[in-house]
């Protein structure tokens, strides 16, 4: 198993998953018919799906960007690589900090 081979593939899935939520990201929630609910609770609920839409698309891009630049021999070994410890429950625990 060529394991380069495997990680180009995983990145070109990633480039997907970027359009993908893109295309999520593009979708009107609010479309202004006049028997629309515009509650409070789905305004904000809309505005947090689309600020995690947002944020995942750039975390993804961070990471395909560092993989490639492994991948491709820009990356010195001898350059700390930043690591975020904390999972997506402890990241999306401090959004409204």
């Amino acid at each position: 198993m060529d394991v380069n081979k495997k990680k180009q593939e995983i990145i070109d899935v990633g480039w997907n998953t970027i359009d993908y939520l893109l295309d999520i990201a593009k979708e009107k929630v609010i479309t202004g018919d006049k028997e629309e609910d515009l509650s409070a609770d789905k305004l904000k609920n809309a505005a947090a799906m689309y600020k995690l839409v947002i944020t995942d698309a750039f975390d993804i891009v961070n990471r395909i960007s560092e993989e490639q630049d492994m991948l491709e021999g820009k990356v010195k070994e001898d350059e700390p690589k930043k690591k975020n410890r904390k999972g997506f429950a402890e990241r999306m625990a401090n959004v409204g900090d």
